[in-house]
C-alpha cells in the first residue's frame, strides 16, 4: 500500500499521513490477511475439499467448516472499518454484513457501505454491546446443522443488496465474525509493519524521523501497532557517537542509523506517541513512549474542525484537533524546539 505524507500548511511542523487516500483507509491493509485466513479457496494447497484444517483457531472443537465467504462486523455508525470491509468484499467477490445502530437519519458511513454492496442490518436501540449481541446471534443461526426457520431469525432492518432476511437468505453463505476494529495480534503486526515503513518514509523525505506520532484511539489496533513498531525500532543503537537513536533493519538485512537530534548516550530516541481516546477507555499500552489523551466530548460529538483533507469527524478529526491545539500551545513537552516534526496518522 502506498504511503503519502503531506505537510499541513496551516501550522508549522505538522505533517499528515494521508491513509484516507487508500480505499477504505488504514484498516484496509488488514483485510487481505483476514480474508485469506477465513476464506481460502478450495484450490489452496493447505486445504482439502475447500475446508479449513481442524487445527485452525477459528474452529470450534476441531469441526471441519466450509471456507468462509461472508464477513460479519458489528460497528458504530461512525466507524471506518465497516467501510474498508464493504469495499474490500465488493472488490473480492465476498459478502459483507454490517450490524449497526438504527438512526432516525442514516449516517453517511452507512450509506457508503450500502453503496458498496454490503448488507447493513440496523438494530433498534443499538448500543455497541447490543449490536454485537445481534451479530453473534446472526452467526449462531448460521452454524452448520442449525434449523434455519423464520422464527429463529435475528431481528433488525436489512438494507443494501441482501434483500429480505429469511431462511433463503441464511442458507447459502458461510460467515465469519470479525472482532471490533479487527483487533488481533496479526492485525497489530501488520499495522506495525506499515508504521515502520511510514517512519522510514518520513525520515527519507524530511531528513529525520518524526518527534511525535498522533492518532485517534478506538479499538486500539492502530496505536498498538504504532507502539510495537517504535519499540522494535528503538532497540537498535544509532551508529552516531554518543547517541542511541531510532534505527531500522532494511530488507537487504543491514541496519541503517537514523540521525537523532535530541538523543544522548544511554537514552532512547525521543519519538513519542500520542493517542486521543475518542470512545471507550483504552487500557492496552503500558509503554513509556505512549500518552493517552481523552477527548473532552462524547463519542457522538462530531469535530467542527475544518481541514483540507477528508477525515472522520467522530474519530480522526478529533485527534487532529487536539494535535494542533497541544502543539500550538506547546503544553505537553517542555523542550519543544522550532525543528520539531509531528506526524498525524489520518486513518480515513
Amino acid at each position: 500500500m502506498s504511503i503519502t505524507i503531506e505537510k499541513y500548511e496551516n501550522q508549522n511542523g505538522i505533517y499528515v499521513l494521508r491513509d484516507d487516500l487508500l480505499p477504505g483507509g488504514t484498516k484496509s491493509i488488514l483485510l487481505d490477511s483476514i480474508i485469506k485466513r477465513g476464506a481460502m479457496p478450495p484450490s489452496d494447497p493447505q486445504l482439502q475439499g475447500g475446508v479449513l484444517p481442524p487445527s485452525d483457531p477459528q474452529m470450534n472443537g476441531g469441526a471441519m467448516t466450509p471456507f468462509v465467504n461472508e464477513f460479519v462486523y458489528a460497528s458504530p455508525c461512525y466507524g471506518g472499518f465497516q467501510i474498508a470491509l464493504s469495499i474490500f468484499c465488493k472488490n473480492n467477490n465476498k459478502k459483507a454484513t454490517i450490524f449497526c445502530a438504527q438512526r432516525k437519519i442514516r449516517h453517511p458511513n452507512t450509506e457508503i457501505c450500502i453503496k458498496n454492496g454490503a448488507n447493513v442490518i440496523e438494530v433498534p436501540y443499538g448500543y455497541l454491546s447490543v449490536v454485537e449481541k445481534h451479530a453473534r446471534e446472526y452467526l449462531r443461526l448460521r452454524e452448520p446443522g442449525f434449523p434455519h426457520t423464520p422464527s429463529l431469525q435475528t431481528k433488525g432492518i436489512i438494507l443494501g443488496a441482501g434483500g429480505v432476511l429469511g431462511a433463503q437468505y441464511l442458507a447459502p453463505l458461510v460467515p465469519l465474525k470479525i472482532a471490533f476494529g479487527a483487533n488481533s495480534p496479526e492485525s497489530i503486526n501488520i499495522i506495525a509493519s506499515r508504521a515502520r515503513r511510514v517512519i522510514e518514509t518520513f525520515h527519507t523525505t524530511y531528513g529525520k524521523p518524526p518527534d511525535e506520532i498522533w492518532c485517534a484511539v478506538g479499538s486500539g489496533t492502530l496505536i498498538s501497532g504504532i507502539t510495537q513498531a517504535v519499540n522494535e525500532m528503538q532497540g537498535a543503537q544509532c551508529l552516531t557517537p554518543n547517541c542511541q537513536a531510532l534505527s531500522t533493519t532494511l530488507e537487504k538485512g543491514h541496519v541503517e542509523a537514523v540521525p537523532c537530534s535530541k538523543g544522548s548516550e544511554g537514552t532512547a530516541c525521543p519519538l513519542k506517541i500520542y493517542g486521543v481516546q475518542v470512545g471507550k477507555e483504552f487500557k492496552g499500552s503500558n509503554s513509556p513512549n505512549v500518552t493517552i489523551i481523552v477527548y473532552p466530548k462524547p463519542f457522538e460529538y462530531a469535530s467542527k474542525l475544518k481541514v483540507d483533507f477528508p477525515s472522520m469527524q467522530n474519530y480522526d478529526l478529533k485527534a487532529f484537533e487536539l494535535c494542533l491545539e497541544y502543539n500550538k500551545n506547546k503544553s505537553i513537552t517542555s523542550n519543544i524546539d522550532e525543528n520539531k516534526k509531528v506526524l498525524f496518522w489520518n486513518v480515513l
